[in-house]
């Protein structure tokens, strides 16, 4: 659930003083700190204040989008049913403030966190509804994030094919758009794909794009992209070359405030040592990997997904 820097305050919502206007950004675009570099109730602290000029202002679109990177802190840090919460008034609010464009992002929002914690088709339901509004908004950024999210549903589903076109739309608007912030997500996701459909060369043309585009300070992307090209590396027999990239990985990320998509690593990590034979290693980073996936809830989609990741796992004698 990475998300570039927002310049979107200026083209919606109702006409503001331009003081009132720029403190609401100002704060908002503060928040983008804490974000990059890990240091989450930094960004709270901002989104959180931001969200308290929008209500003085009596601007529910603009109190949407607060609430949407509301949510997206207290999910990275673990806290699932504030994020729901505060995801879902988000999406009254921006049905409120007739804004079909924050309406749409906080419903794509809110629907993949439904997706991984109570029902994937629904969460997908969820994203179907929310695509209309975002591709009349013209914010192809958001569009491309919203299908790359839906992707990861239909992964977690077992539903390769159709994950990999939601990223190829995604990579390609990217690419339409010449931005990078994004990418390195987009790429990262096309490549874990193309692996489990033992498409190889596909799979590292994407993994070392993502590897080479992301931002030196994007900690969480930075991360992703070496696992990604971790599991390639092993897949390629490169293993000393593949644990260096997978337990970098694990490293970078356990370094910030995310806690909730330390699953992925940890499950990455524990299926390479696992392959290597090297099951009281993996031992521990089975019990990391489901302690983090439990905190969706005993019985989430993303949970079970985990489950039978490490029951499919080969295991070298």
């Amino acid at each position: 659930m990475r998300e570039h820097l927002d310049v979107r305050i200026s083209k919606v919502g109702p006409s503001l003083p331009r003081g009132e206007c720029s403190g609401y950004e100002t704060v908002y675009q503060r928040g983008y700190g804490g974000w990059w570099y890990g240091k989450l109730e930094e960004s709270w602290s901002a989104w959180n204040e931001a969200r308290e000029i929008a209500r003085k202002l009596g601007d529910k679109g603009r109190e949407a989008r607060a609430c949407n990177q509301l949510g997206g802190v207290r999910y990275h840090q673990g806290q699932l049913a504030q994020a729901k919460e505060l995801l879902r008034r988000a999406m009254e609010l921006g049905a409120d403030a007739g804004s079909r464009m924050d309406w749409g992002e906080a419903t794509a929002r809110y629907g993949f966190l439904v997706g991984i914690v109570d029902s994937l088709d629904e969460g997908l339901r969820l994203f179907d509804s929310a695509f209309p509004a975002q591709e009349e908004s013209g914010e192809l950024n958001v569009l491309a994030s919203s299908l790359s999210q839906a992707g990861r549903l239909y992964d977690f589903k077992g539903m390769t094919a159709e994950a990999v076109a939601h990223y190829e739309r995604a990579l390609a608007l990217s690419e339409q758009m010449q931005e990078t912030g994004y990418r390195p997500e987009f790429e990262r996701h096309l490549a874990q794909a193309l692996l489990e459909l033992g498409d190889l060369a596909g799979a590292l043309a994407h993994a070392e794009a993502g590897a080479n585009i992301v931002a030196d300070d994007d900690w969480v992307s930075i991360a992703n992209t070496k696992m990604v090209l971790g599991l390639v590396r092993a897949r390629q027999g490169r293993t000393a070359e593949a644990e260096t990239l997978l337990r970098d990985a694990v490293a970078v990320l356990e370094r910030t405030d995310y806690v909730a998509v330390r699953w992925e690593q940890y499950l990455s990590l524990s299926g390479f040592l696992l392959a290597q034979g090297r099951q009281e290693e993996a031992r521990v980073w089975m019990q990391k990997t489901r302690a983090i996936a439990a905190m969706h809830g005993e019985h989430s989609p993303l949970l079970a997904y985990v489950e039978r990741h490490l029951a499919a796992s080969p295991t070298r004698r």
